[in-house]
């Protein structure tokens, strides 16, 4: 280490010494300094400094560095998703830092990494906003064509299987939807699965969205203790047919209706069952957590043209 020498208020190239730094080097003198143009701040080695090395800022437009490291030419008024580049703010972790403004009007800094990831970009409000998926499908946030326009990106790397037929499309093999909802679910960015009762559904930020509720624009979440709740029956039974046509809004307490027969049932039909005790087959009807008793026949022929003609009387032809 060779002789300490005060150059706190000398310039070298674009900085100017501001005050001696002891908490850097055991052996090398190290300097805080500061750029004249843009104010940026540092600490560099004396005897660099002083034979002309660290001497040029970043802020300088060609940032004198590999565009691998972020150090490239001024990108103001560049646009990146939904920021719009104000103008070059600092340096930190060898990385430029810019100031953009969003869409929405608020103003951040982000680094040049963080815009060319090209991921999520917007301001960290909108970022919190669009977390929700029902701010996502709002009317706000949808362009002429009805695709969402702000949405938070996936870092999945499975992507959805669309095999197009005319005005029908099968997602990943097994779902089916109406081939004008392919731009609109391809839009989210999101896997297409199945769950454990059979109903197609993708994961947005936490949240489990289904086919069924987002395509008839049904509210996505409800209290399931209510029972005043919409509920999306499918009509032919299939939970992976999405086809709008299959799909219609009943009330909680409807949705027994169109259910499937149960897989003990002896009779293959619903409300249909086999009293041992009279040797006879029974006829019941549930509607609207009310149970209707319709009566006993002999004859299975009989029990479901019973069944039949109550269906029309208590609740319409639904089947």
């Amino acid at each position: 280490m060779g002789a300490f020498k005060d150059i706190t208020g000398q310039q070298f190239g674009d900085f100017i010494i501001d005050s001696f730094d002891p908490t850097k080097g055991k052996y090398k003198y190290y300097w805080n300094c500061h750029c004249v143009k843009c104010g940026y701040k540092k600490s560099v080695e004396g005897s660099s400094i002083r034979a002309g090395n660290s001497t040029r800022c970043i802020c300088d437009k060609s940032f004198g560095r590999r565009e691998s490291l972020g150090y490239e030419k001024d990108i103001s008024g560049k646009v990146y998703g939904g920021l719009t580049v104000l103008g070059y703010c600092d340096t930190k972790s060898t990385r430029s830092r810019w100031l953009c403004k969003c869409n929405c009007g608020n103003e951040e800094i982000f680094s040049i990494s963080q815009l060319k990831r090209r991921k999520n970009l917007m301001c960290s409000q909108c970022v919190e906003k669009y977390k929700d998926i029902r701010n996502v499908i709002s009317e706000e946030n949808l362009d002429s064509n009805g695709i969402p326009i702000n949405i938070i990106q996936s870092t999945q790397r499975k992507q959805n299987k669309y095999e197009i037929q005319n005005d029908v499309t099968i997602v990943n093999n097994k779902v089916i939807i109406d081939s004008r909802f392919v731009d609109y679910l391809k839009s989210f960015d999101r896997y297409i699965s199945i769950d454990s009762r059979g109903y197609a559904y993708f994961s947005y930020c936490g949240q489990d969205v289904y086919l069924h509720r987002l395509l008839t624009k049904t509210p996505l979440f409800f209290d399931v203790s209510s029972k005043d709740i919409e509920i999306i029956d499918h009509i032919n039974r299939n939970r992976c047919d999405n086809r709008i046509e299959n799909l219609r809004t009943i009330k909680k307490s409807e949705n027994p209706v169109n259910c499937s027969v149960y897989s003990n049932n002896k009779s293959g039909h619903k409300g249909i069952s086999w009293l041992e005790r009279l040797q006879k087959w029974q006829v019941n009807i549930q509607y609207k957590n009310k149970n209707y008793y319709i009566g006993v026949f002999d004859n299975i022929d009989d029990a479901i043209l019973a069944r039949k003609q109550a269906e029309q009387d208590i609740f319409g032809k639904v089947n």
